[in-house]
């Protein structure tokens, strides 16, 4: 489930259970990405309700930034929040958020981050 919040009253909330990421307010867009573990346990018993709602969120948030890159929009992850409480600001208690994205045009442009090298990250078996 995706919850999409426009204006500083709706956006505000959301931010207070953010741990002081005020910058959230600043977005033009906030979407609350939010699995939904019942639903999924339904379908696929406990690996539903504990991996694959989660990946399948993450998935739609991952696909949501990579178009509104492609649409010339800037985003940012926020993965730092008072779950509970946010579920109680966007009136999804059944749902289990995973990640706040910001969506909006960037009031700068911040130097690109170092990468880790593949080799670090990746085991290549031959």
């Amino acid at each position: 489930m995706t919850v999409s919040i426009r204006g500083k009253e709706k956006k505000a909330p959301v931010s207070r259970c953010s741990f002081g990421q005020d910058f959230i307010n600043e977005a033009s867009l906030v979407l609350v990405f939010a699995a939904d573990p019942e639903a999924a346990y339904h379908e696929y018993g406990s690996r539903g309700r504990y991996l694959y709602c989660i990946q399948d969120t993450t998935i739609a948030a991952t696909f949501t930034i990579l178009k509104a890159t492609d649409m010339g929009y800037s985003t940012s992850w926020i993965g730092h929040f008072d779950e509970l409480r946010l579920r109680a600001n966007i009136g999804a208690m059944d749902y289990n958020p995973v990640a706040i994205i910001l969506v909006g045009k960037a009031g700068e442009k911040p130097e690109p981050k170092t990468r880790k090298n593949l080799k670090s990250l990746a085991l290549f078996v031959d």
